[in-house]
């Protein structure tokens, strides 16, 4: 459940040269209230960010 998230991060890791593509991994954090940060690793292009997006969204509401 959306209410329950405390913080949203996301983290690109792409490089100079290769910003998008299968090489490239981001991650996902989330924290829920009261419970340790659950990390999730998505590879390839912006998915870490698109993710972070949604939910978001569903926190700013």
């Amino acid at each position: 459940p959306y209410n329950r998230i405390s913080t949203v991060a996301s983290e690109d890791s792409g490089g100079l040269l290769i910003r998008s593509g299968f090489f490239v991994t981001d991650t996902l954090t989330i924290t829920p209230m009261g419970g340790e940060p659950k990390t999730f690793e998505f590879r390839g292009g912006d998915k870490a960010h698109y993710a972070h997006t949604i939910i978001m969204e569903y926190l700013l509401r």
